[in-house]
């Protein structure tokens, strides 16, 4: 019995230790910065935390980066703690739409989605 409590004990104990070293764990990630936001690659977002080389990074305006940092997480999502960051470039503008002209020949795509004509009298 005693080596069954000693088992669980050393059992826990390796779970405990396992995701208190996931939780705090050094990650490099690429992926665009906007705000106080780190958009990474692979589609998951990180809060970029306040301080340090985090605030530097959020001044320098949206960029393509690498970012160096610790992950933690909160009841609000994953926060990046950055240790370091390296430009890769800037983000591109979106590209613009395509106007649908079907239809702007006799106005029916006008501002306000009316025909357009002789006012009435």
């Amino acid at each position: 019995m005693k080596n069954a409590a000693a088992f669980f004990v050393f059992a826990v104990f390796v779970l405990l230790f396992s995701l208190a070293a996931e939780a705090g764990q050094t990650l490099a990630i690429q992926g665009t910065v906007a705000e106080f936001t780190l958009s990474a690659q692979d589609g998951q977002s990180y809060d970029i935390e306040d301080s340090g080389k985090g605030r530097e990074l959020v001044n320098l305006g949206p960029k393509l980066v690498e970012v160096t940092g610790s992950v933690d997480e909160d009841e609000w999502g994953k926060i990046i703690r950055v240790t370091s960051y390296k430009v890769l470039g800037d983000v591109p503008d979106p590209a613009p739409e395509e106007a649908d002209m079907e239809g702007a020949e006799d106005g029916e795509n006008d501002a306000a989605g009316k025909k357009e004509g002789p006012a009435a009298p």
